[in-house]
């Protein structure tokens, strides 16, 4: 549990409770970068909740008869510089309603209860023999599974779970959109097309930076963030359909006109 992770991170502590020492940045460990408070005030309230994370992994150094943390040290570090009281939790990030209470809170600031939930939060420890050390690219290979095993989520995949309602209707018009794009229909690729003409189509600001900021604020503050927000939002999605079809007459009249 996390109490006694923050026994062996400290050297002298876990030799003096005949623990082994956890070095949480080894040489071979990138430098820690604390998470911005969005990161942090999540993680904190994943352990308060008893959400499950991914395991911490470690290298055995037989030399030392240490454990070194090969990955999770960001999570390891978050984790007991809350319990130490390095931090503060940031209300707006909050989920649960319920601990909406700990805004601007530290850790001693918690109640009894909630406190011991943080102290006996069990993070799941995988072991890796002394071999992992010796063998820089035995090392490397298994860093790479860990962490790259998989493809990140690209925007519009992480957005999907909210927005998808308005997805669903923007992708009505991929066929016909992709006349002009002749894109590649993959991980939502014309549907971000789609969605910068309708960005685009808008009133625009007198000055902006990216098309990608564009469409971000468009998601953010015109669709909105809450499942209420986006049925409010589809209310007039006859409008929407009205754009699109408009913007799919042009760029047909463009074509054939080979403007392009």
């Amino acid at each position: 549990n996390l109490s006694m992770i923050n026994v062996r991170i400290n050297r002298e502590t876990a030799l003096a409770m005949n623990q082994t020492f956890i070095n949480k940045q080894p040489d071979f460990q990138r430098e820690y970068e604390a998470w911005d408070d969005k990161l942090k005030t999540r993680f904190v309230e994943t352990m308060l909740t008893g959400r499950a994370m991914n395991p911490i992994w470690t290298i055995l150094n037989s030399e030392e008869n240490t454990e070194e943390i090969l990955d999770g040290m960001h999570r390891i570090t978050t984790a007991t510089d809350f319990l130490n009281n390095k931090f503060k939790l940031n209300e707006r990030y909050l989920t649960c309603e319920q601990y909406k209470k700990y805004n601007k809170k530290t850790f001693s600031d918690f109640d009894p209860d909630d406190q011991s939930k943080i102290r006996n939060y069990n993070f799941i420890f995988n072991n890796l023999d002394s071999s992992y050390r010796t063998d820089i690219s035995k090392r490397k290979d298994m860093y790479e599974i860990l962490n790259r095993s998989s493809k990140t989520l690209n925007d519009f995949e992480f957005n999907k779970v909210l927005y998808n309602p308005f997805y669903e209707i923007i992708s009505e018009y991929k066929e016909k959109f992709n006349k002009f794009l002749k894109k590649t229909d993959k991980r939502g690729e014309i549907e971000m097309e789609i969605i910068s003409f309708i960005v685009l189509s808008n009133n625009l600001p007198k000055s902006w930076g990216s098309i990608n900021s564009m469409i971000d604020r468009f998601l953010k503050i015109d669709i909105g963030e809450t499942e209420e927000d986006v049925n409010l939002f589809l209310q007039n999605i006859q409008e929407i359909r009205n754009k699109l079809d408009l913007i799919c007459k042009i760029t047909s009249r463009l074509k054939d006109e080979r403007f392009f």
